[in-house]
């Protein structure tokens, strides 16, 4: 129960943080469809009111490459205002720095995301290996995902095919045969005391037939048992495996 609760809470942190990223696209989107045009269609009172600090922290907070600023210093400076570059870039790099955290690049390779190669030189390496982790993680669900829905199919597989050999056992019942040739015997030997003995040869190519048709049956039912006993051997072994790997998802965040 402990460990289901856990494992419950370690999906809710996985899903927040999937939701962070998708949150950060998204303001960096409305940011960038907001801004990006602001190098020729600023106003004097949009460039008076821009906080740059704060436009470069957004979109480096949301994975995004530190802009050029050339077109906004071009037509603020038509205006008479002079941008403080500086701002822009401290509020990026304080916001790549909360972007590029290990946590978050973990995230984005769990979900398959494209690498981000936005990151500082100081930050990449770890950022990186973060990424490779999750991306790593990411195929191996895939494939054990992968292996147990063939496992799954498997085991329907040869349990229907040791239900059909199971019916077939039940239907030719060898016993039931053997005892018919008992009866048979029986009667053959009272006839012959009693001189009827064309009945008599007449109930023997009944036990000629019965018999060859036991033997046959017996044969089968033998061959039977035997590939139901390997199905069984492999249909446990496939819950093992089955079992094993759901332990393994489970282990993965």
């Amino acid at each position: 129960m402990v460990l289901s609760l856990l494992l419950s809470l370690d999906k809710v942190v996985f899903m927040i943080n999937l939701l962070k990223i998708f949150i950060f696209s998204f303001i960096s989107l409305l940011l960038f469809s907001g801004c990006a045009g602001i190098g020729s269609k600023l106003s004097e009172e949009q460039c008076a009111m821009v906080d740059w600090r704060q436009l470069g922290f957004n979109e480096g907070e949301a994975g995004r490459a530190q802009r050029n600023l050339a077109r906004e210093i071009k037509t603020c400076n038509n205006h008479g205002i002079e941008i403080d570059t500086s701002q822009y870039v401290t509020g990026w790099n304080d916001g790549i720095s909360r972007y590029c955290v290990t946590e978050n690049g973990y995230n984005l390779g769990r979900i398959n995301k494209k690498f981000p190669n936005v990151c500082p030189d100081s930050l990449q390496m770890e950022f990186r290996n973060a990424y490779d982790r999750g991306f790593t993680n990411y195929r191996r669900v895939k494939e054990l995902k992968k292996l147990v829905k063939y496992i799954n199919r498997s085991l329907d597989r040869d349990t229907i095919k040791i239900r059909k050999l199971e019916k077939y056992s039940v239907k030719n019942d060898a016993r039931e045969i053997k005892s018919q040739i008992d009866q048979l015997e029986a009667e053959e030997h009272s006839l012959k005391q009693t001189g009827k003995f064309d009945d008599a040869s007449k109930t023997a190519l009944q036990i000629d037939k019965l018999s060859t048709k036991y033997y046959l049956d017996n044969a089968k039912e033998s061959r039977s048992q035997g590939i139901i006993k390997t199905l069984r051997k492999t249909i446990a072994r496939l819950h093992k495996d089955k079992r094993k790997f759901e332990e393994e998802l489970k282990q993965i965040k």
